[in-house]
């Protein structure tokens, strides 16, 4: 339809982009995109998939430029040049690499010269420069509160903890990046005794932690080294990526908790500034045309049966964000508001 054609400068969608045409940084044809790749954590696209003289090419998506004409038609033009790419690893369709793989991927940043997407994305406040681990202390508590919050509107989330002492002292203790924090696999509840290590402060006039580490009994999660570097700055060239070829979750069934299915996956929303998806559309079962708008990081994929799982049924569906025809404005404020208030997230 003409009025999906294009979303805002922002934004866009997923099977547009894998329609563009691309150019080299002189101007020249270079094929097409073939594939996004995007993370299991965080939603963060790093690699295009470059189609080009029946060979397929990863470019970081750092290394490309969107454009979007006034007839709503995007073009993509990269910042290296034809010869640059003829000289990286190339793969075909049935010889995909292991894209997991840090080694892989920190070959392919290197090669082209760009830092992944999430490099350059932490909150100001937790940042390196202004920790002094030799100011290190150890609470130890409760945990009363397990949360998600924004600090700057650029930043992006941190999972935090309300840690309640015997003294009844309540500190906020703030941890990593969201998408970090989830990769670590490491599952804290309310009503847990945990012992964090971490520089005090003050945010506004309540005491808080920049956590360190986290003592959680039989666990320790590392979350800085011993000269304060966050954990998730090296995190590239340590850990594993989960990752998935947005080609391959079109269709993809999703289902509620129950097992029921509930819809599939028709689009995906991708910030083109951030290379991030922040939102998943689905067309939905029984429920007309709507199509419904789901944050990425709402999404659990169940790797045993190869389908993604959300906390929705049937009923908070019907009144779930979404639209027939027409895409709304993704980086709307209302919109925004709209979808934060229903999922009780931050988007």
């Amino acid at each position: 339809m003409n009025d999906e054609k294009a979303l805002n400068t922002r934004i866009h969608k997923v099977s547009e982009i894998t329609e563009a045409d691309v150019s080299d940084s002189q101007g020249r044809d270079v094929g097409k995109i073939s594939d996004i790749i995007v993370t299991q954590s965080g939603g963060w696209t790093p690699y295009i998939i470059l189609d080009y003289k029946d060979n397929l090419y990863t470019i970081p998506w750092r290394a490309i430029v969107l454009q979007t004409e006034s007839a709503g038609k995007i073009e993509v033009s990269l910042n290296v040049d034809t010869e640059s790419i003829e000289k990286s690893e190339s793969f075909d369709l049935a010889n995909w690499p292991d894209m997991s793989k840090p080694q892989w991927g920190a070959r392919v940043c290197d090669y082209f010269g760009c830092e992944p997407v999430w490099v350059g994305h932490e909150p100001q406040e937790i940042k390196v420069q202004s920790y002094d681990l030799s100011k290190a202390q150890t609470v130890t508590g409760k945990v009363v509160k397990i949360y998600n919050f924004t600090p700057t509107p650029d930043a992006p989330e941190i999972a935090a903890l309300d840690v309640k002492t015997e003294d009844d002292e309540v500190y906020s203790v703030h941890l990593a990046p969201v998408w970090f924090f989830e990769y670590q696999r490491k599952e804290i509840r309310e009503g847990d005794t945990v012992s964090v290590k971490g520089v005090k402060t003050l945010v506004g006039n309540e005491p808080a932690i920049i956590a360190a580490e986290i003592d959680h009994g039989s666990d320790i999660i590392v979350l800085r080294d011993k000269r304060g570097m966050p954990s998730w700055k090296a995190w590239t060239i340590r850990e594993n990526l989960e990752v998935h070829r947005t080609s391959s979750l079109f269709e993809t069934d999703i289902r509620s908790l129950d097992g029921k299915k509930i819809g599939s996956i028709v689009d995906l929303a991708i910030d083109v500034d951030k290379g991030q998806i922040p939102y998943v559309v689905l067309s939905t079962y029984g429920l007309d045309h709507k199509r419904i708008v789901v944050p990425w990081k709402f999404m659990k994929l169940s790797f045993t049966e190869d389908k993604f799982l959300i906390h929705l049924n049937k009923d908070q569906m019907k009144s779930a964000p979404g639209f027939e025809d027409k895409w709304p404005d993704m980086t709307d404020e209302d919109w925004i508001k709209k979808v934060n208030e229903f999922y009780q997230t931050n988007v």
